[in-house]
């Protein structure tokens, strides 16, 4: 009987393994979403700043340049008036249209509102980022599963540092 125990042991610790034999971020059901998909123009001549933006962040993006953004924003569902020169898309489906500063989208994926599809910067994005000399506060909105848009952030220059 003493043997049957000892060569049951070894399978009982496969089928149920102690909670201590891992650590919290083993055990994690929710996936870290710190790559995006980032489709930018060829011609942008801004998109390096977004790219890096994110990269200090602690955040990774895989780059795909094209010619044919108005398909690839068309199959997302980015509003005809928030396109911008880049759309990225996160592991988890989440949609960031124009330049968004990374801290704010790392906000967004960290507690992401139930009804949100992804973010949008409607302005032109050399007065997002201040590209030219020219930074001015402006907002990021929240693209809803709907289609419509709400009020996510304003964002000022200090925003913009992090």
């Amino acid at each position: 009987m003493t043997m049957n125990v000892i060569r049951t042991l070894p399978l009982l610790f496969l089928l149920f393994p102690s909670p201590w034999l891992y650590s919290a971020s083993e055990t994690s059901i929710v996936p870290k979403d710190d790559t995006l998909d980032v489709h930018i123009s060829r011609s942008c001549g801004c998109c390096g700043d977004l790219v890096g933006g994110l990269t200090d962040q602690g955040m990774k993006a895989v780059i795909h340049s094209s010619n044919a953004l108005d398909k690839i924003k068309d199959s997302y569902g980015v509003p005809l008036d928030a396109r911008s020169c880049q759309t990225s898309l996160s592991q988890s489906g989440y949609l960031f249209e124009g330049n968004i500063p990374a801290a704010v989208v790392k906000q967004f994926l960290a507690n992401p509102p139930s009804n949100a599809k992804g973010l949008v910067a409607p302005l032109p994005s050399a007065t997002n980022l201040g590209i030219n000399g020219q930074s001015m506060p402006f907002s990021i909105l929240q693209l809803n599963t709907d289609g419509s848009v709400s009020p996510y952030v304003e964002v000022s220059d200090l925003d913009t540092e992090e």
